[in-house]
């Protein structure tokens, strides 16, 4: 779970990459990982979505939303009073 910023090349090392699929894919996603210098694990066909869902919940987007969050209940009242 990385941030990716236009006009700036990410360095991946130590990176972590999730790998799911065939054994045969898995090996070479490992080998391309590894050549950036990043690292990979994998994880089963059935715990994609779960990853996913992980992955929404951590992401940058998280504290933007707390804070649009914030926002909307100081302009109701919220918070005012409490």
């Amino acid at each position: 779970m990385m941030t990716f910023v236009t006009g700036e090349p990410p360095s991946l090392k130590g990176v972590w990459f999730a790998l799911e699929g065939s054994p045969e894919a898995q090996r070479a996603a490992h080998s391309i990982a590894h050549k950036l210098g990043a690292k990979s694990f994998v994880i089963e066909p059935g715990a994609k979505l779960l990853y996913h869902a992980f992955a929404a919940m951590l992401s940058p987007m998280l504290a933007t939303e707390l804070a649009a969050a914030e926002e909307v209940g100081l302009r109701a009242g919220i918070g005012a009073w409490m």
